[in-house]
């Protein structure tokens, strides 16, 4: 008989050294220019609240053997989340009938066309695919898999540009059920395939993993591109989501993730494994993994429950427990000294650019960007405008996390504007928390 399996987490894992990352600013603001928070920075590209998809490729289900159509589906949870604004959803690829034979041009052209669809949205996703839904000896083998990679590759090249516009992060999936890297019913070559993942996606591309044995498999080539997706986060370590605080990997696990793009979610609101999740410690949770996106499909408003996330929008944090709990804020965003946990969540995931410091004389111009969000920007670059003259500031954010202060240094400019760009994506930038006018990409400073 075949027995859900949880990780093996009592062991040694192989995460590389990263430096830890302060908990509060090294120094502070001046009143130069100061941070100011405003609803614009909830649209900034690739961080906040995510939902979820689904597509079947072969019968175009959205769930393998269920009758809504993908698109049906596709529609609905776009509508059903327009009051939060979401544009980003996890996306599963269910690849359940190619389980023993390989992925066909029809299937490739469906995703294809699904894809286009997706970019007409403006919707952008955080791509898995997966085999298994449930336990049967039906799960392809390690062979199989790495052969139907070298299918998805090709798929990969000749989309690149779709690709770019639609995609913001892959996860490891096609192990186990769902694609979540755990209760395959076929003993796999993990090493293999997460070799091979990296090989058929994008040279830039982060690739998110279910849990530390993943990312101490990765070969040093791709190490800075692995990543943490956490797919049960309760606000402590549970054995389904991630390993015991006191582990000795546990330090450098959280050190790596402040230098990469993160992601999770919680167990489904109808799922009582662990009943009551404490608002703060989960808050705490999202901040020690540094997560950009979070899953608004679990434990908010699934089956017209009252799950957790819907509940937070009337549990509030006051600023003395920000403060005490090291977790970074602007103080307009706070009411009456105080935010709800869902706003907090809804304002500081991701990377949360903020400039100030701002000196300047005969020679030079100086200012700081501090980062106020739980994560950070990753394939993102910083640009300058001096005038009419463009400088390249930084080509890499990884080490722009929580609470840091990045100083940066121009030449004396009577105009000074600010960009922040995706590298593949030069259309998706970001506005930075400051009083000051944005557009076209650009944040003028003065």
């Amino acid at each position: 008989m075949i027995k859900f399996t949880v990780f093996d987490y009592m062991k040694h894992y192989k995460i590389k050294e990263y430096p830890a990352v302060s908990s509060k600013f090294d120094i502070l603001l001046d009143s130069s220019i100061k941070p100011y928070f405003n609803s614009r920075l909830l649209s900034n590209p690739d961080r906040g609240f995510r939902g979820e998809l689904k597509i079947t490729l072969g019968t175009m289900e959205e769930y393998p053997n269920e009758k809504l159509t993908a698109y049906d589906a596709l529609n609905m949870y776009y509508k059903k989340y327009r009051e939060e604004n979401v544009h980003l959803y996890q996306l599963y690829v269910y690849l359940t009938r190619y389980c023993k034979t390989h992925i066909t041009d029809e299937a490739l052209t469906q995703l294809t066309d699904y894809f286009k669809k997706l970019e007409q949205l403006n919707i952008r996703v955080l791509l898995r695919f997966a085999y298994e839904t449930e336990l049967t000896k039906e799960c392809p083998t390690t062979r199989h898999i790495l052969e139907n990679m070298d299918i998805l590759k090709k798929w990969f090249c000749d989309n690149k540009e779709l690709i770019n516009k639609t995609v913001y992060a892959m996860q490891l999936g096609t192990i186990g059920l769902w694609g979540e890297g755990h209760s395959s019913s076929r003993r796999l070559n993990k090493k293999k395939i997460v070799e091979k993942t990296f090989d058929i996606i994008p040279d830039d591309m982060i690739l998110t993993m279910r849990h530390p044995k993943y990312i101490s498999l990765v070969p040093e080539k791709y190490e800075k591109r692995a990543a943490l997706h956490d797919d049960f986060l309760v606000g402590f370590a549970h054995p389904w989501g991630m390993i015991p605080h006191n582990h000795k990997s546990w330090q450098p696990l959280l050190n790596k993730c402040k230098h990469t793009f993160n992601d999770g979610e919680m167990p489904w609101g109808r799922d009582k494994t662990v009943p009551v999740i404490d608002a703060v410690d989960f808050v705490c949770q999202c901040r020690d993994y540094a997560l950009s996106t979070l899953s608004i499909e679990h434990n908010y408003k699934e089956d017209a429950g009252n799950y957790h996330l819907e509940q937070w929008k009337n549990i509030f944090m006051t600023k003395d427990e920000l403060d005490k709990h090291h977790l970074p804020y602007i103080s307009n965003s706070l009411i009456d000294e105080k935010i709800s946990v869902f706003d907090y969540l809804n304002c500081y995931l991701g990377f949360v650019p903020s400039v100030g410091n701002l000196k300047q004389n005969s020679q030079n111009t100086e200012f700081d960007i501090y980062n106020f969000g739980l994560g950070t920007a990753v394939n993102y670059r910083i640009i300058a405008k001096c005038d009419d003259k463009e400088i390249l500031l930084s080509d890499d954010l990884s080490k722009m996390c929580q609470f840091t202060r990045t100083h940066f240094s121009v030449p004396a400019c009577k105009s000074l504007q600010i960009r922040i760009e995706r590298k593949n994506q030069k259309n998706l930038t970001y506005c930075l928390a400051n009083q000051i006018e944005y557009a076209n990409g650009w944040n003028r400073i003065f």
